[in-house]
């Protein structure tokens, strides 16, 4: 019986701490997980669902998060046994149909923190569901730690903290960043590395009069072709390769990207991956950010390639004139997850970023004048402390919880003298 309690004690742990990690990280990017989540309907083909991706993200990691601290905390076990088995044998499922067909590159398990092939996310999803099958077949065995309205309450304050903290990083900018562009990433180096691996056989698309072709970059088009997007390229096994994309270009095609990256002034990019979506104290807020920038720095506007709102942008307010500039969508919402919000480039380094509106162009002018290396370093160790403090706080109070209901309950279930 103590062999069979040590397992289980063992299993819980596993199922649970990354079921929490997964959660947990994919709560704190909602907009990454929409994109994701959006993935996974076309590969079931639900696109109709794209609207939802980002509510049914949340959704789904809060789901994630709890169960996995029910599971670890031996919380309501009847209930979130199946819930953990129904989940993850879904996954176990879908993963091995992804993993056999290859629709997405990247599963999304943990964000962007931790990249698995599909393969390796199949293994880790048979692995969890070894966890589950004994769990749920002994789920009664599992003794309650507190009486069911207070084990109730203790998973409901879990989920309410979930779903509000992703709200508002959905509707700021994510505390945590593991992708390209995070503070510090330098992006001339992962340019010069994606495109001496893609040994500039990347393929990049441009329209003209509703008409889409495919150049290579030594034989881009003439300025009457408008740049979309960079496909990823073939390698010679025939397998699809990812190749780091930055390319941004001007109303006419030229190339904007070296622009951007290079030099030793500061540049500032606002990015409307939705411009349509921007009101106008938006735009007047931007402008007036471009206009205190004239003596210090270059801002520009990107937006999506194939994007016609911003015509008569350009027109209302002058002092964007020549500043407005197109990228790949995908890059662009990589680049930043709220719409409109604002990155600090320096020598081809990301140095900080700000939500939409974040701070006054005066603050962000001063900003710029203090030294680059150490804001960055001052950005990086706080976005590291952040989240090192944040699951250290969530399992302090895991075990604070189970300690104190031990105790309490413990007392409880004693029978009088």
């Amino acid at each position: 019986m103590r062999l069979i309690r040590t397992v289980m004690f063992i299993l819980r742990v596993i199922f649970g701490l990354v079921y929490i990690l997964s959660g947990f990280f994919k709560l704190m990017d909602p907009v990454g997980t929409g994109l994701k989540l959006a993935e996974y309907f076309n590969v079931l083909h639900l696109g109709f669902l794209h609207g939802l991706s980002v509510p049914a993200g949340i959704g789904w990691s809060t789901a994630e998060f709890v169960t996995g601290i029910a599971i670890l905390m031996c919380v309501r076990m009847r209930f979130f046994s199946w819930v953990g088995l129904c989940m993850e044998s879904f996954f176990t499922i879908l993963t091995l149909y992804i993993a056999l067909f290859d629709p997405i590159a990247d599963c999304g398990c943990f964000g962007d923190i931790v990249h698995l092939t599909n393969w390796q996310t199949f293994y880790k999803n048979i692995i969890l569901l070894a966890c589950a099958i004994p769990i749920f077949i002994f789920r009664g065995k599992f003794k309650p730690v507190a009486p069911v309205a207070a084990e109730w309450c203790f998973i409901a304050v879990f989920a309410v903290i979930g779903v509000v903290s992703s709200i508002w990083v959905y509707f700021t900018r994510p505390i945590i960043e593991f992708g390209d562009f995070k503070a510090g990433s330098d992006i001339t180096l992962a340019i010069e590395k994606g495109y001496s691996y893609a040994q500039t056989d990347n393929t990049f698309i441009y329209q003209k009069d509703g008409t889409r072709k495919e150049f290579t970059l030594d034989n881009l088009p003439d300025s009457t072709w408008t740049y979309v997007e960079t496909v990823e390229k073939g390698n010679a096994s025939g397998e699809t390769e990812t190749v780091f994309d930055f390319t941004i270009t001007d109303a006419g095609g030229g190339m904007l990207t070296s622009r951007i990256t290079g030099g030793f002034r500061p540049r500032i990019l606002v990015v409307a991956y939705r411009p349509e979506n921007l009101k106008a104290r938006d735009w007047e807020y931007i402008s007036d950010l471009a206009d205190s920038l004239l003596s210090i720095g270059r801002l520009y506007v990107l937006v999506p390639a194939d994007n016609g709102y911003v015509a008569g942008i350009e027109a209302e307010y002058p002092s964007l004139a020549g500043r407005i500039a197109y990228g790949d969508y995908r890059t662009l919402i990589s680049l930043s997850r709220p719409n409109g919000g604002i990155v600090y480039f320096k020598e081809g380094i990301v140095i900080r970023k700000w939500g939409k509106g974040g701070l006054k162009p005066q603050k962000i002018k001063e900003t710029l004048t203090m030294d680059s290396e150490e804001l960055t370093a001052k950005v990086s160790i706080g976005q590291r402390l952040f989240y090192e403090m944040s699951i250290l706080l969530i399992f302090l109070i895991i075990v604070m919880f189970r300690y104190i209901c031990g105790i309490i309950y413990g007392i409880r279930r004693k029978p009088t003298p």
